[in-house]
Protein backbone atom coordinates (compact mmCIF):
# COMPACT_ATOMS: atom_id res chain seq x y z
CA UNK A 1 0.00 0.00 0.00
CA UNK A 2 1.47 3.62 -1.06
CA UNK A 3 1.62 6.54 0.93
CA UNK A 4 0.43 9.93 -0.53
CA UNK A 5 1.72 13.30 0.70
CA UNK A 6 -0.77 15.64 1.67
CA UNK A 7 -0.55 18.95 0.28
CA UNK A 8 -1.83 21.26 2.77
CA UNK A 9 -1.81 24.20 0.11
CA UNK A 10 -4.81 22.19 -1.58
CA UNK A 11 -8.33 22.90 -0.75
CA UNK A 12 -10.67 19.95 0.73
CA UNK A 13 -14.22 18.90 0.18
CA UNK A 14 -16.21 17.92 2.92
CA UNK A 15 -19.51 15.99 1.72
CA UNK A 16 -22.88 16.09 3.13
CA UNK A 17 -24.83 13.25 2.35
CA UNK A 18 -28.59 14.00 1.75
CA UNK A 19 -29.98 11.19 0.09
CA UNK A 20 -28.51 7.91 0.19
CA UNK A 21 -29.49 4.75 -2.21
CA UNK A 22 -28.65 1.17 -0.86
CA UNK A 23 -28.29 0.11 -4.46
CA UNK A 24 -27.60 3.23 -6.52
CA UNK A 25 -25.63 5.01 -3.63
CA UNK A 26 -25.14 9.08 -3.21
CA UNK A 27 -28.52 10.83 -4.84
CA UNK A 28 -27.55 14.16 -3.93
CA UNK A 29 -25.36 16.37 -1.73
CA UNK A 30 -23.66 19.15 -0.01
CA UNK A 31 -19.82 19.87 -1.09
CA UNK A 32 -18.03 22.21 0.93
CA UNK A 33 -14.40 23.75 -0.03
CA UNK A 34 -12.42 24.46 2.64
CA UNK A 35 -8.81 23.90 3.42
CA UNK A 36 -6.65 21.44 5.48
CA UNK A 37 -6.43 23.77 8.98
CA UNK A 38 -10.34 24.53 8.41
CA UNK A 39 -10.90 20.55 7.72
CA UNK A 40 -9.08 19.78 10.98
CA UNK A 41 -10.72 22.57 12.91
CA UNK A 42 -13.84 21.09 11.69
CA UNK A 43 -12.60 17.26 12.52
CA UNK A 44 -11.86 18.67 16.11
CA UNK A 45 -15.78 19.91 16.74
CA UNK A 46 -17.23 16.40 15.50
CA UNK A 47 -15.11 14.96 18.34
CA UNK A 48 -16.99 17.39 21.00
CA UNK A 49 -20.38 18.97 19.39
CA UNK A 50 -21.78 17.47 16.33
CA UNK A 51 -24.08 20.71 16.35
CA UNK A 52 -21.36 22.83 16.21
CA UNK A 53 -19.49 21.30 13.32
CA UNK A 54 -22.60 21.77 11.43
CA UNK A 55 -23.39 24.94 11.77
CA UNK A 56 -18.98 25.67 11.44
CA UNK A 57 -19.61 24.13 7.34
CA UNK A 58 -22.46 27.11 6.73
CA UNK A 59 -19.32 29.57 6.65
CA UNK A 60 -17.53 27.95 3.89
CA UNK A 61 -18.51 28.16 0.05
CA UNK A 62 -20.94 24.90 -1.16
CA UNK A 63 -22.03 23.10 -4.78
CA UNK A 64 -25.59 21.20 -4.12
CA UNK A 65 -25.42 18.34 -6.08
CA UNK A 66 -29.18 17.16 -7.05
CA UNK A 67 -30.26 13.49 -8.28
CA UNK A 68 -29.99 15.11 -11.96
CA UNK A 69 -26.44 16.15 -11.34
CA UNK A 70 -25.87 13.11 -9.56
CA UNK A 71 -27.42 11.26 -12.38
CA UNK A 72 -24.94 12.29 -15.41
CA UNK A 73 -22.04 11.81 -13.10
CA UNK A 74 -22.73 8.05 -12.91
CA UNK A 75 -23.59 7.81 -16.45
CA UNK A 76 -19.85 8.63 -17.37
CA UNK A 77 -17.99 8.17 -14.62
CA UNK A 78 -15.84 5.38 -17.33
CA UNK A 79 -14.94 8.54 -18.57
CA UNK A 80 -13.19 10.36 -15.89
CA UNK A 81 -9.42 10.26 -14.64
CA UNK A 82 -8.82 7.58 -12.36
CA UNK A 83 -6.12 9.04 -9.72
CA UNK A 84 -2.88 7.34 -9.86
CA UNK A 85 -1.71 6.38 -6.35
CA UNK A 86 2.26 6.91 -5.84
CA UNK A 87 4.23 4.35 -4.59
Amino acid sequence: MGNRSLDKTEDLSIIEVLDLDENKGIMSDISFKVTYNQMVTWLEKMNTDHSAAKQYLTIFPKEVHDSDFLDIYYQNQANYAVPVISI
